[in-house]
């Protein structure tokens, strides 16, 4: 009997739980609305009732499941498999979500930050495909991180490693939400990207500013990188000055880790082309030369798969360490 894995990507708006193959290919995926508000034992119901139909569906199919693999944003004790906190899922408190799995299914069970799991999806069989260190960026709501050393996740003691969104690149820059000031997210998220467009609206002219006619407030980031594809200054500026501080943190980075890669992935990398050479100019500055040479950028592939794939990735790589 063939051999395949579970994924699944628990987010705050929505469940997704795929059948993977042993390489990475994605037989099957189903998404359901998380429900978050109806409290974490809805959503543990539903997510064990989409693993469960999964896993007939393996079964059906000829595939005999060997792990399951689950990606949850927040603070996760890995070996432990518990959920500390979540900022996606704000009554998950020190909830032991691998015991619970295990108790339905007498699986291998892995529990892995959604980041984590998203930078090893790439590494696996996206845009770092072959290399063997990277750091994966998602630049959406706001900055998250996953670090891959030596083809593994990187976690750090405590499991908190890779918060990049909240490493400080300019110390006098706005607050963060977190409480320090100048950090990656306020510039690099599109969060950030929207308030700083916001401020100098105040002062400067935009076709935003025309567009929205006093509803500033409505516009996202997708309003500002179509302007800039049209010209606008305040947008243009904008996306300059943000790729100009991811640039900054990347240097970090190629400096800290010397990876073979950084991959980016999120919304933000829709203004790809306004931002990417600002960025790679920043890196060939401030970073060694050796390591910046080494230190490929590129766009990540996988998309919404992303973390499906390395979830399941992750749990694979679990079973085999113990082979």
């Amino acid at each position: 009997m063939r051999k395949s894995l579970i994924g699944v990507d628990l987010g705050g708006t929505n469940v997704r739980v795929a059948g993977v193959s042993l390489q990475g290919e994605v037989f099957h995926r189903r998404k359901e609305s998380t429900e978050r508000e109806c409290g974490k034992e809805v959503v543990i119901d539903k997510l064990i009732r989409m693993v469960r139909r999964a896993l007939e569906r393996e079964k059906r199919e000829g595939r005999k499941v060997v792990a399951l693999g689950v990606g949850v944003p927040g603070v996760i004790l890995v070996r432990r498999g518990i959920i500390v906190s979540s900022p996606n899922l704000p009554d998950w408190l020190n909830v032991p979500l691998k015991k619970m799995i295990r108790k339905e299914f007498s699986l291998p069970v892995v529990v892995e930050n959604d980041a984590n799991a998203a930078a090893f999806g790439e590494k696996w069989i996206g845009a770092g495909k072959g290399s063997n260190s990277l750091v994966c960026l998602t630049l959406g709501t706001g900055v998250g991180g996953g670090i891959i050393l030596d083809g593994r996740v990187w976690h750090g003691e405590d499991g908190m490693a890779a918060e990049v969104g909240h490493t400080t690149v300019n110390p006098d820059g706005p607050q963060c939400k977190c409480g320090n000031t100048g950090c990656l997210e306020v510039y690099a998220s599109a969060t950030g990207i929207v308030s700083e467009v916001r401020r100098r609206l105040k002062r400067e002219e935009s076709v935003l500013k025309k567009s929205f006619q006093g509803r500033e407030d409505l516009f996202r980031a997708e309003d500002v990188f179509r302007a800039a594809k049209k010209g606008d200054r305040v947008s243009l500026k904008v996306i300059e000055q943000m790729g100009r501080y991811l640039g900054i943190g990347i240097a970090n980075l190629v400096n800290l880790f010397n990876p073979d890669m950084v991959v980016l992935s999120g919304g933000v990398t829709a203004a790809w082309k306004d931002f990417i050479e600002i960025v790679e100019e920043e890196v060939r500055v401030r970073a060694f030369v050796i390591p910046r040479e080494r230190a490929k950028i590129r766009k990540a592939r996988l998309g919404d798969n992303a973390g499906l794939i390395g979830a399941a990735g992750v749990a694979l790589q679990a079973v085999r360490g113990k082979d």
